[in-house]
């Protein structure tokens, strides 16, 4: 079985890209069967890697519809798009404790995909073995929770901001 990773990202050194790629190569030593595709320029792990220039929106959904885990563990980011959507989606996504935080992940989420050392290559690499180890049941199930999580976060985060918004509204004068 094929393990399909993705990580899409603008390239930027706070990105971590170089370290995401080298964690997958050094998965790729214990588990041929996994794949990354990235959109990233930098071409460290050719033996494992899809490398993609631009992709129209309908080529994108496909290759998203493939994957089983998703990297975003840049070492800061101020709101994840990318985090959101492949979780809404129901997609597994590694990510680094600014993004967990932003999130307000629980406990069962950030103890399963939480990369609390963005630096360590060794730790990237061990968080996608284990998330490639879990059994068909734990993987829907992270699937499921990942997706129930994202989708509950942003019901409350958008009314808390519709609240905001209202105030602010209401303290103007005509």
């Amino acid at each position: 079985m094929i393990f399909n990773i993705l990580l899409f990202s603008p390239t930027h050194p706070r990105k971590n890209l170089l370290n995401q790629q080298l964690g997958v190569e050094l998965a790729h030593r214990e588990l041929p069967e996994n794949k990354l595709h990235t959109n990233s320029q930098i071409k460290i792990a050719p033996n494992c890697t899809t490398y993609y220039n631009w992709l129209e929106q309908e080529e994108y959904n496909k290759l998203l519809s493939i994957m089983n885990l998703s990297l975003q563990i840049g070492h800061t980011e101020s709101f994840c798009y990318a985090f959101a959507e492949t979780m809404l989606l129901g997609i597994p996504t590694l990510c680094s404790p600014c993004v967990a935080d932003n999130f307000n992940l629980p406990l069962n989420l950030r103890k399963e995909l939480e990369v609390r050392n963005p630096d360590s290559v060794l730790e990237i690499k061990n968080k996608i073995i284990d998330i490639y180890n879990l059994s068909e049941k734990e993987t829907r199930e992270l699937s499921l929770c990942s997706k129930e999580y994202v989708k509950l976060f942003a019901q409350q985060n958008n009314q808390k901001l519709k609240e905001m918004l209202s105030t602010i509204l209401n303290s103007i004068p005509n």
